[in-house]
């Protein structure tokens, strides 16, 4: 859905006209192409999104970047729908904001996501994946390494050649690998590069993990992390798969890699006395304060015994240093203990 959105016209008068204009064209488009959704409203509801909710500047209270293309599509009923009931430049004012352009970036995103794969690419990588099932545990591989068997073809001469690659078919082959690993009960994990910019998706290394099939990844059972922003934070992690358990931790030195073992049944023996002993099943949703600049922090728990969602900004429930220190000392994640003496837990 082209809107050629100028973004900069030169001067106050000449944008907000350049806005203006763009409305009809925005919802001829939704009309004329039959994406509007008839019963968009019963479809925000069920992502709790109300209509009279719904403002130019409302792109914070909407997980865009989560929704499927038929709630992104309502959504964008919905605001064209907004305007032809209260008039005036809400459309415009929502393409000023950016919303209209967040949600045409989703759709771009779902269309990339739902691109057809050439058939070839398709095949070798089930075949590629059928290969990966028996891959060591704790070694890496990569897409490219794991594809370039099926790279082979034999000519119409006889002779065995190697097919290129163009840059699309290196995106295409990655995503189809990812893709279909949960049909294989696979976990393509290459999340240890994070923080690293190494080249494209085809050439970064991998492990191969054992996940439940038709599962995205492994399940998440416990989960904390603290820092003074997005950016200087530390996270602990553990994580089940199909057949084991690890911790996974993310020193606060964005240099770092993540840090990734097997728990002991002493360490997580010594994690659940802790967790009774701070009474963390009695943790409330949230011990925010109305100061934001400072320390936030956030626990989840995904377990038969408990599920628990617990956050906080600069204030923190009875028992809260003791978890941190038990995760530091038990499981080596020095960070916390650093953290800690840099906060005040009277405030």
């Amino acid at each position: 859905m082209d809107l050629e959105i100028v973004r900069e016209p030169s001067t106050d008068p000449r944008r907000k006209q350049a806005y203006i204009e763009r409305v009809p064209k925005l919802a001829d488009r939704l009309y004329s192409n039959s994406f509007a959704v008839e019963d968009y409203e019963a479809v925000l509801l069920k992502h709790e999104i109300k209509i009279k909710d719904l403002k130019p500047d409302c792109y914070s209270d909407l997980d865009i970047d989560q929704m499927d293309e038929e709630a992104v599509l309502a959504l964008l009923t919905a605001l064209v729908k907004k305007e032809e009931a209260v008039g005036g430049d809400f459309l415009a004012a929502c393409v000023r904001s950016e919303l209209i352009d967040s949600i045409l970036g989703r759709l771009e995103t779902l269309d990339w996501e739902n691109r057809k794969i050439p058939q070839w690419i398709e095949q070798a990588a089930d075949k590629a994946l059928s290969d990966l099932e028996n891959f060591p545990k704790n070694e890496e591989t990569s897409s490219y390494i794991a594809i370039e068997p099926y790279l082979k073809y034999v000519d119409k001469e006889g002779r065995t050649k190697t097919r290129g690659l163009s840059t699309q078919d290196e995106f295409d082959i990655d995503h189809a690998l990812r893709r279909q690993a949960k049909d294989h009960g696979l976990y393509l994990d290459s999340s240890a590069y994070e923080r690293m910019i190494i080249g494209l998706p085809i050439n970064i290394p991998f492990r191969v993990c054992k996940v439940e099939i038709g599962s995205e990844g492994p399940k998440n059972v416990f989960s904390f992390s603290i820092g003074d922003s997005l950016i200087t934070r530390t996270s602990f992690h553990i994580l089940l798969y199909a057949n084991s358990i690890e911790v996974e931790y993310y020193p606060m030195d964005l240099n770092s890699r993540k840090r990734i073992t097997e728990p002991t049944s002493q360490q997580l023996n010594a994690l659940r006395k802790c967790a009774i002993d701070v009474n963390l099943q009695d943790w409330n949703e949230d011990y925010s304060t109305p100061t934001l600049d400072g320390w936030s922090w956030s626990l989840t728990i995904n377990t038969d015994d408990l599920i628990l969602t617990s956050t906080g900004i600069n204030a923190y429930p009875a028992g809260f240093k003791d978890l941190v220190l038990c995760i530091a000392d038990t499981f080596g994640c020095g960070d916390f203990r650093t953290i800690l003496d840099s906060i005040d837990l009277e405030a």
